[in-house]
This record gives C-alpha cells, sequence and structure tokens, in this order.
C-alpha cells in the first residue's frame, strides 16, 4: 500500500489538546439535536478491537464546532468547516469531509475516509492501491449517540525524570532493514514473513547488508490476564517465527508506540513498558520502531521523558534490541536521542513516493553533527520500486541517504524488484559508503541554485555527491581545492563505474534532471 501522507500534518489541529481534553459535550434538554458525542465504527482489526472515531459536536447558530477523536494516529483533531441547516451538517476532519443529516440518535453520513490508511486494508484488503489525492471515494456511515466523553485517550502513568541513559553499544553502522510498512501494512502473517524472510537470502538482499526484518504493524493481540502483550492469530508463535527468522541470518523488528494505540490502532506499550520489553526479549525481537502516534494526546508536549521510559526497559529486559525513535523530528530528538538510549531517530514525517518528500532531506545537512556510530538521523524508508518516481529519482535518493549515513530501509516487495530496483537498492559500492566504519554523515559543501555538491570523509578516502534538483540536465563542477582534496586526481563514479580524472583539481559532471552522481576518491 502507497501512503502518501505525513501524519504531523493530519494532527494541525492537535496543538489545543491539552486544553480539549478536559472538554465535556452532552445533549440535554433545549439542546440541538446533533449536541453530543458520536461514535463510528470504521471497521475491526485483525485481533477483533475496533477502529473508530469519535465526535464531539455543538452547535451555535448555524455553525458546528468540536473535534474528532481517531483511536489511530489522529488523536484529537478540531473539526473545521462546520456548518449545519436544520438536520443537515457537513464539516471537515483533518483532510477528511464528513457530510450527512441528524435522525435522532443517528448520524448518518458519507466521508471519504475509505482511500487512507489505517482504514483501506482493514476495509478491505484487496482494495487496489492509489497515491492519495485527498478527495478520496466517498462511502456511506452511521455514527450512533453514545455517553459524553467515551472515546477519550486513557491516562498515561507518570513519566520518569530526566536521566541519560548509557549507550547500548549497538547499531555501529546504520541499520540496513526491509520492512512490510509501505507495501504491506496490516495484511503480515506469520506464513507470509517466514516467505519474505526466505526471500532476503535467495533474493540478495541480505548478502547486500540488509539483515533486519521488521515487520511493523499487524502483529499484535491482546494483552492476557496479566497484562502480557500477545499475538493475534495471525502470528500463532512469535518465538517460533524469530528462530526461523535468526536460523537465516536475519534479526527480526517490530512497531509498537509510547502511547495506548499504535497509528493503526493496535495495542501500544503505554503503562506497559517494562512488560512489553520482556516479552519482545523473550521472543527474541533485535529491533524496536517506537512510533509516537496516538502518545501525543496522553503527553502533550512531552517527548524525551516518553521515549526514555521505554528506553530504560529496554536497558534492563536482558536483551539487546536496537531502539528506533519515530516521533518524526519534533522537540529536536537528535539533540536528546542517545541520552534515552536512541540508536536512530526520525528527522522528518513520513516520506512520500516522490521528489518533492524526499528533496525535503537535502535540507537536513545541518544535523550532520548529531550522526554518528550507535546513533543515526533517520529520513525513513527507500522508495525504489513503488512506482511514484523515476529511476533518476529514485538513484538520488539513495545517493542522498548513503552520503548522509542514513539508515537504509527498503520499501519494495523484495519478491517483485525489477533490475533498477535491484541496481539501485544493492548497489555495492553505495552501500559502502553509507556503512563506512567512521559512521561520518556528509555535509553540502556548495549549493548554487538547483545544484548541490555535498562531501563525506571516509576511512579510506571521501564520496563527492553532486546534485541536480533542477529540471533540466546540469554541468556541475568538482573542484577538489575547494573541497579541501587538492592532492586527489582521480575518483571512481559508483552508479557508472567508470574513472573520472580530474585535471588542475576539476572536473565536470553532466547531471541529469533530479539526478546525482557520486564520487569515490581513495585518499
Amino acid at each position: 500500500m502507497r501512503r502518501t501522507i505525513d501524519r504531523r500534518h493530519v494532527l494541525r489541529g492537535f496543538g489545543a489538546a491539552a486544553a480539549l481534553v478536559a472538554t465535556r459535550l452532552s445533549y440535554g434538554a433545549g439542546a440541538s439535536p446533533i449536541d453530543g458525542t458520536w461514535k463510528l465504527i470504521i471497521g475491526r482489526l485483525d485481533n477483533g478491537d475496533e477502529l473508530t472515531v469519535h465526535f464531539e459536536l455543538a452547535q451555535h447558530g448555524k455553525q458546528l464546532t468540536g473535534r474528532s477523536i481517531h483511536i489511530a494516529a489522529y488523536a484529537y483533531s478540531d473539526i473545521e468547516d462546520g456548518r449545519i441547516d436544520g438536520d443537515r451538517f457537513s464539516f471537515r476532519d483533518g483532510f477528511f469531509q464528513v457530510r450527512g443529516v441528524v435522525r435522532g440518535d443517528v448520524l448518518e453520513f458519507e466521508a471519504n475516509y475509505d482511500r487512507l490508511w489505517p482504514y483501506t486494508n482493514v476495509l478491505n484488503p484487496q482494495l487496489v492501491k492509489v497515491p492519495f489525492d485527498w478527495s478520496g471515494n466517498f462511502r456511506p456511515f452511521t455514527a450512533r449517540r453514545v455517553a459524553s466523553g467515551s472515546g477519550l485517550y486513557p491516562a498515561g502513568n507518570p513519566l520518569p525524570d530526566v536521566r541519560d541513559l548509557a549507550p547500548n553499544g549497538l547499531a555501529l553502522k546504520p541499520p540496513m532493514i526491509w520492512g512490510a510498512w509501505y507495501s504491506f501494512t496490516t495484511t503480515i502473517t506469520d506464513e507470509f514473513i517466514r516467505e519474505m524472510a526466505r526471500v532476503m537470502v535467495s533474493s540478495g538482499v541480505r548478502d547486500a547488508g540488509y539483515d533486519i526484518l521488521n515487520l511493523e504493524v499487524g502483529w499484535t493481540g491482546q494483552r492476557d490476564a496479566n497484562g502480557r502483550l500477545q499475538s493475534n492469530a495471525k502470528f500463532p508463535n512469535m518465538k517460533a517465527l524469530t528462530d526461523y527468522i535468526h536460523s537465516l541470518g536475519l534479526k527480526v523488528g517490530l512497531c509498537t508506540s509510547p502511547g495506548p494505540y499504535d497509528c493503526i490502532g493496535y495495542l501500544g506499550s503505554m503503562n506497559h513498558e517494562e512488560a512489553d520489553a520482556r516479552t519482545f526479549a523473550e521472543w527474541g525481537i533485535d529491533f524496536i520502531k517506537h512510533d509516537a502516534c496516538s502518545a501525543r494526546a496522553v503527553y502533550p508536549n512531552e517527548s524525551r521523558r516518553l521515549y526514555q521510559k521505554m528506553g530504560e526497559a529496554l536497558a534492563k529486559c536482558g536483551r539487546p534490541i536496537i531502539y528506533a525513535l519515530c516521533q518524526y523530528g519534533e522537540a529536536n530528538v537528535w539533540e536528546w536521542g542517545p541520552k534515552v538510549g536512541g540508536n536512530m531517530w526520525r528527522t522528518t514525517g513520513d516520506v512520500e513516493d516522490n521528489w518533492k518528500s524526499i528533496s525535503a532531506a537535502f535540507d537536513l545537512s545541518h544535523l550532520a553533527p548529531y550522526a554518528g556510530p550507535g546513533h543515526w538521523n533517520d529520513q525513513d524508508y527507500l522508495m525504489a520500486g513503488l512506482g511514484g518516481m523515476t529511476t533518476e529519482e529514485y538513484r538520488t535518493q539513495m545517493s542522498l541517504w548513503c552520503m548522509m549515513a542514513a539508515p537504509l530501509i527498503i520499501a519494495a516487495d523484495i519478491r517483485k524488484m525489477s533490475p533498477d530496483t535491484r541496481s539501485i537498492v544493492l548497489n555495492k559500492e553505495l552501500i559502502a559508503i553509507d556503512q563506512d566504519a567512521r559512521g561520518i554523515q556528509g555535509r553540502r559543501i556548495h549549493q548554487s541554485n538547483d545544484t548541490e555538491v555535498w562531501l563525506k570523509p571516509l576511512q579510506e578516502g571521501h564520496a563527492i555527491a553532486a546534485f541536480n534538483r533542477g529540471t533540466q540536465p546540469r554541468n556541475i563542477r568538482i573542484d577538489t581545492r575547494k573541497l579541501g582534496l587538492s592532492e586527489v586526481h582521480e575518483a571512481r563514479d559508483v552508479w557508472e563505474g567508470r574513472s573520472v580524472v580530474f585535471k588542475n583539481g576539476q572536473a565536470e559532471l553532466r547531471v541529469a534532471p533530479h539526478g546525482s552522481s557520486v564520487l569515490r576518491t581513495q585518499s
């Protein structure tokens, strides 16, 4: 499934969440028929939990105000452009459009919820996936009146006082991962994951360095009477699954959340961090992605202590587990990520399968000082193979990610990789630049109009990248003297597999629109 959405944008009404938590709207004598709380059941997750949206609504003349409460990623969000005339109403829920009629204790309406994650795979796993365009397909829905306050997030336990955790000694090179998120979302099963593990081996993905298989979401079940988290029926024995994956020379990752629910609506780890960390260790998990999601609704304006809580739990769980912080670059996470036990942290919102989205990473050069062995800036998945960009653009993303020493996470269905996709994500010379033992993130050295030159020191030599962000071919001049490499006379073009000679310290590279050229020197 292609998800072209930044979860931070959907939460744009979240700034007022703290004040809204105390709000209660109720329906009583003399009130408008629409005043009150309404529950919409979108569908059911495969662990049996309802996927719901609650609306808290109030009429003021012909104006309709209130908020929506999504059980998954969106949390509390102010409704906008609310209108009501008689029994007919309409409003905007984030980027969704809702319009319908009040019929007693029922709201009958239509909305375009069905084309956006997480609803697509829950409602119809066979639905053809297309890039989301915010218009969507309107479908009929019914919401029913419920008690005031229904749908609110549960309270979180107190967070720990700020303290610095010792490094865990893991991820001394940027992690390399295949993840199920973009291509398969919640449709994963035990049998499917075993198949993908075998394909990681047979396709050469593992041998190229991608040694972590991350299930992401769709594995979570319920908690037992003792509060221990279970996997759902699609994953009958997580320990047996991880043992199998380990037998193939691979590691195993999962996604959870510091909030009550993850970004799909499955149970998160809030108030159960230590128990969940022990469970993950017993299962044999090697990598945890901790995704903020609903945590914002419970702990507004908190990040460091929120992630420190799971960091402390992992530190004493009895197993080395790589800790990935996924909170979209908020609160300058790069400044404190290592101090809460983090090995990598997202610096942006969700990357999208388009040029504009990946281009945002060009402006993250200033974060280079925060990356190094054991702690990495994470710009999210590699989009190669998803189909939304050109081969040249996918090559450019790979070039930029490797110059930035970023974790490399394949999004594509590796069973069906085209020769172009393979040549990008399995390019051993690019991967070697990303995985260089010095662990130095490259920086932008020169920028002129649509062109940029980046430099990354390596254990042996340097990597030089020329980027063309424009729509026309460009000649980009590399001047080794300006790069402090005046002794360099030759380099290897790692995409083209040819030598580039610097005459009088200069070489001119012809770079395609939205393209890149990466050179590696020996000194």
